[in-house]
């Protein structure tokens, strides 16, 4: 059986050799266990790539899928991540299920002399509302999550004041 701790040891260990990790999503089928890479280069080919995604679940009845990705982690709601300065590097595994119990696996990491350097390691399970696209389970409503969470940030900076 397929679990995300597994499939964290694997991507950890494919970032050591190889110094990155291509995006992929597993699927869980009822004939077992199919990969594909997620190649996308601009927002519409991401937006295709999910069209794909959730086709597939849909027509083939996929109950789980696991999603595996470098990115960038920001530290503010309202800067892109690839525009926070003080942004960090880690691996994302997700696991999305039909019945929504979700879990998501963050590993950062620092580059050092060509080397991997594994720091904070963080773990959100279903107590998490995940604004993640990749969820297709749930109805796509990112932007409004998006305006939602920035909202939140504003009224919090501004009682702070």
């Amino acid at each position: 059986m397929m679990t995300i701790e597994g499939l964290e040891q694997i991507a950890k260990s494919i970032m050591e050799q190889k110094g990155h990790h291509s995006p992929q999503i597993m699927f869980i089928t009822k004939k077992g266990i199919e990969i594909a890479l997620l190649l996308f280069d601009s927002d519409e080919s991401k937006q295709r790539m999910l069209d794909f995604v959730r086709r597939k679940v849909s027509v083939e009845q996929i109950d789980s899928y696991f999603t595996i990705m470098e990115g960038w982690i920001g530290n503010n709601i309202n800067i892109r991540p690839s525009f926070d300065s003080q942004r960090q590097e880690g691996i994302i595994i997700s696991e999305y299920r039909r019945d929504m119990n979700n879990k998501t696996l963050i590993h950062k990491f620092k580059r050092e002399k060509g080397k991997i350097k594994w720091t904070e390691r963080v773990v959100l399970g279903n107590d998490h509302d995940s604004s993640s696209p990749w969820n297709v389970y749930v109805e796509d409503c990112m932007e409004e999550k998006i305006a939602k969470a920035r909202i939140k940030a504003f009224q919090n900076d501004n009682s702070q004041s």
